[in-house]
């Protein structure tokens, strides 16, 4: 998960591509509290039905290089 600790205008990135692979994705999906980022990716993983590894590779690959990308 050390991905998730990048400058956020990469993490502005990573929800972009997020949402463009998932649209049923909304912006409330990626609000999280101080220390509550955990449960955020609890939530994410539950919606688009992705398992904790598979939505750390979305994150973290490029959209055209990405295999689950729609």
């Amino acid at each position: 998960m050390t991905n998730l600790q990048t400058p956020s205008r990469t993490w502005g990135k990573q929800k972009a591509n997020l949402k463009a692979m998932f649209p049923d994705l909304q912006e409330n999906d990626f609000l999280y509290d101080y220390g509550g980022k955990e449960a955020m990716m609890n939530k994410l993983q539950t919606k688009i039905g992705k398992t904790r590894s598979e939505l750390n590779e979305l994150l973290t690959e490029k959209k055209g290089k990405n295999k689950y990308y729609k």
